[in-house]
């Protein structure tokens, strides 16, 4: 220690050796007057006259923490320079002098068990009137303390805010009881300063060893699990080297598990599940908030800052009081967790920017348990979802919005959700009602989930932003849920409910969008259904779900999702139309829906095509993307029948299936450019003609079509056929134009006509030929034939402009009788041909027919 200028002098000299003396008078036993100093207690009636010392002891163990503080309150006449020393048994611990404003402290460990000895003095001994009034504090572990009344210390309640003051020489001791075990969290935040005031903040168990300690300009923070039970305490100083700086500061002390208080103005308490909770951090502020779980329950937590400069700290604490989940971030802190123990858990909420501990903000906390009932906070979303409908929600910072739908085993349950604004990822969750996961996706535009409920009861949806990098975005979004066995609304402007047999319907797929339609159909009920794109980019997903819930039939197509089914039960099904690109499922489009029950009546839609054939007739068509064109005839058991679907522009292959009355496949065919059938009719009543594109591997295919129908049942015991403006039948060997003669130029068509079994090898049959100058139609009989049967050809001419017929008779033909306008040609089994010339280069409105059977 550096003599003091007064010390030069010989007067000084002198001094400083009746100083020294007295120093080493004052570590020896002696019998000047000693006072018990109390611990905790702040002494302010020190008062040191010229040459006189005053002797403070206290009692200490060996390992306590000792913290000692004088500090200079008031002084008479010329300035002193006052000393201390602290001894056990003549050993110096510590000694210090210092001007008349000095505030000198010394922390140590105490070294030995005993009592110890503190002596306070005036270097400077002069003049005779002068005086030193100073203030005394002792600040030790292991040891019961006092708190002087008006002064700031004794036991903290938990959850509670405490404040406190530092005067010059001071310091607050607390204490608390603990349990082993048990999780404390202390802070304290300086709230007023003067100087260059450091708070020190240190913690001792009930032995007096030290167990935290924290030392910051602002705010000192401690955070630890108690190793053994008893009170501990706590000890709160300036700890800079500015002795004389003072201030105020909020202390705040948490225990758990355990009760706690919170106090007024503050935020914490009981939280109420599904609810949006406000809360503010200021420095050091700590909120602890509670919840109640059974084991098992599925607990969602956020922290999401709405103001200020926090980074929220979120860890919540089990009923034994260990740690279970913490999470900290710039902007929210998010957990998730299945509760492991029953009781009451501990949420704590701070401030986590350890390099900036003096941070406030305000935050929202959101609370999820997804096995109790929960509330929707004012301007929030949530609660039981309607089926079928697009429900619309927010999501800010760090909320979760959860909704709820009953169901039963085995119901198939489809959830979407699509962002419509904002940048979030949505992240979609489902908790069956034991309050497992049962299904779960996130994606940046349209988190999407199927699922067949496996428990009865209500299940939980929840709802929020998946992105774990950016945990701050908000936006807003769709919810499309479906459960495909209850009934269902339809949302305004969105499409769904009962299709229309036969009849095209027009939809729209926004993102995440699932339209639910519904047809009836009995057992064995043939069932056509297909989903074509007609503008914007998704790719169709058609599935259909039988009256008890089990899929009936699926299809994803890049443009036309197509199902053909036969209906195994009675009742209503449900067709779900939806984008089916996984790896887009943010793509938006409309489509147009093709429905046909070959069973029921059905409607043809304005301009599209389908309804009742005329036999011999030649109708014509369009097919559309996805397209089905439904066409009936009526027969009768042993009526031969035959049908032809002829492509005449595009690119499609023609498929034609026939269905019986009874609703079983009659015949079918599929080809490249004509899809043809004979049969013989087995059932008497209403067949239905479903006509369509046939490849499977380009399902967008279009282009139009002639249909040929033809059945002996309409020409009084004739199997014949009717050319109408001036177009052949179609069929192979036909080309759509006809040649100026009014024929297909160098071109055969065959047809077979019943004799025994109808279309056999013996059958007669109709052809155009040009084997002449002249385009002939050639009725040939075959090569093997009954001697015994007549054929008989009929043939009748309506022209709008003038035209000659002609009839070209071939070996004996004296057997044939032919009339022009009704003409008549009866034959035992010879070649007759008919033509008719033209006398003009044009030729519209030609109606022929021709007839021709057996007698």
């Amino acid at each position: 220690m550096e003599s003091p200028s007064c010390f030069k002098s010989p007067l000084g000299r002198l001094v400083r050796f009746l100083t020294l003396a007295s120093a080493l008078f004052a570590s020896l036993p002696h019998a000047l007057s000693q006072t018990a100093l109390t611990n905790g207690l702040i002494e302010y009636d020190g008062k040191i006259d010229w040459g006189d010392v005053d002797e403070w002891v206290f009692n200490a163990e060996a390992g306590d923490f000792i913290s000692l503080r004088m500090a200079v309150d008031e002084y008479k006449d010329e300035a002193p320079t006052p000393y201390i020393y602290l001894d056990f048994n003549g050993e110096v611990l510590w000694s210090e002098s210092g001007n008349f404003r000095f505030d000198m402290n010394k922390t140590l460990i105490a070294p030995y068990t005993g009592k110890y000895h503190i002596q306070i003095g005036d270097v400077n001994g002069v003049p005779l009137l002068g005086r030193i009034e100073y203030i005394l504090s002792l600040a030790q572990s292991g040891s019961p303390f006092t708190t002087r009344e008006g002064d700031q210390g004794g036991p903290l309640t938990n959850g509670l805010r405490h404040s406190g003051q530092l005067i010059r020489g001071d310091s607050d001791m607390w204490s608390f009881e603990v349990e082993a075990g048990q999780n404390i969290d202390i802070s304290v935040v300086e709230t007023e300063a003067f100087g260059n005031l450091s708070i020190g903040l240190r913690v001792f168990d009930e032995t007096g060893a030290s167990v935290a300690s924290d030392f910051d300009s602002t705010n000192s923070k401690v955070n630890f699990i108690a190793e053994s039970a008893g009170t501990y305490t706590v000890i709160v100083q300036n700890d800079s080297t500015d002795d004389d700086a003072n201030g105020s500061y909020h202390l705040y002390y948490s225990r758990f598990p355990d009760e706690i208080t919170i106090s007024e103005g503050d935020e914490g308490g009981p939280l109420q599940n599904g609810a949006r909770t406000t809360g503010t951090i200021d420095t050091g502020d700590v909120d602890l908030w509670t919840f109640h779980a059974e084991i098992g329950d599925p607990i969602d937590i956020s922290v999401a800052k709405t103001s200020g400069s926090i980074s929220p700290h979120l860890q919540v604490f089990a009923p034994d009081g260990s740690s279970v989940v913490w999470d900290s971030d710039s902007d929210n802190a998010k957990v998730f967790l299945y509760a492991e123990q029953a009781g009451t858990y501990i949420v704590k909420v701070e401030n986590g920017n350890a390099n900036a501990p003096q941070l406030t903000g305000t935050y929202d906390l959101y609370f999820s348990n997804m096995l109790n009932d929960f509330v929707i906070s004012q301007g929030d979303e949530g609660g039981a979802l309607q089926n079928g409908a697009r429900t619309p929600g927010t999501i800010d910072t760090g909320d979760v919005d959860l909704w709820t739908f009953d169901a039963e085993i085995g119901d198939p349950i489809d959830i979407s959700v699509a962002k419509t604004s904002g940048s979030i990822s949505p992240y979609l969750q489902v908790f069956a009602p034991d309050g497992s996961s049962v299904v779960w996706d996130s994606d940046s535009y349209n988190a999407k989930v199927f699922l067949r409920a496996e428990q009865d009861g209500t299940y939980i949806v929840k709802v929020e932003n998946g992105n774990a990098n950016a945990p701050e975005l908000a936006g807003t979004y769709d919810l499309y849920f479906s459960s495909m066995l209850n009934d269902f609304v339809i949302s305004q402007d969105d499409e769904g409910g009962p299709l229309q047999n036969g009849a095209r319907t027009p939809g729209t797929i926004d993102t995440g969008d699932v339209d639910l339609w519904t047809f009836d159909a009995e057992i064995g009920d043939p069932v056509n259904i297909s989903s074509a794109v007609t503008g914007g980019n998704i790719s169709p997903y058609l599935i259909v779900f039988a009256p008890d819930g089990t899929t009936a039939a699926w299809d994803s197509d890049n443009d036309n999702a197509k199902v053909f089914l036969r209906a195994e039960q009675t009742g209503r099904h449900v067709i779900a139309v939806e984008n089916g690109n996984a790896n887009a499922p943010e793509l938006a489009g409309t489509y147009d829906l093709y429905f046909s029950n070959m069973m029921e009546e059905f409607t043809v839609s304005e301009g599209d095509e389908g309804g009742p054939l005329q036999s011999g007739a030649r109708t014509l068509g369009t097919i559309d993307t996805g397209d089905v064109d439904l066409w009936t005839f009526d027969a009768e058991i042993g009526n031969p029948i035959y049908l032809s679907f002829a492509e005449t522009g595009g690119n499609f292959s023609p498929y034609l299936i026939v269905f019986s009355p009874d609703g079983t496949t009659a015949a079918w065919d599929s080809d490249n450019g004509n899809a043809e059938v004979f049969l013989t009719a087995e059932q008497t009543g209403r067949y239905v003609i479903s006509v369509e594109n046939g490849n499977a591997n380009a399902p967008e295919l279009t282009g139009s079509y002639k249909l040929t129908y033809f059945n002996n049942a309409s020409n009084d015991g004739y199997v014949g056929f009717v050319l109408s403006e001036g177009y052949p039948l179609a069929g192979s060997g036909f080309q759509d134009d006809l040649n100026e003669d009014g024929f297909s130029n160098g071109l055969a068509y065959a047809l077979g006509l019943p004799i025994n079994q109808p279309f056999s090898d013996t059958s007669p049959t109709l052809v155009i030929s040009a084997a002449s100058s002249d385009p002939v139609l050639e009725f040939r009989l075959p090569e093997q034939r009954p001697n015994d049967i007549t054929y008989k050809v009929e043939f009748s001419v309506d022209l709008t402009t003038p035209w000659a017929p002609i009839a070209t008779l071939e070996s004996n033909a004296t057997s044939w009788q032919l009339n022009h306008e009704n003409g008549v040609i009866e034959t035992d089994g010879y070649d007759v041909r008919i033509g008719m010339r033209s006398e003009q280069e044009t030729h519209d409105g030609i109606f022929l027919r021709l007839t021709v059977g057996i007698e």
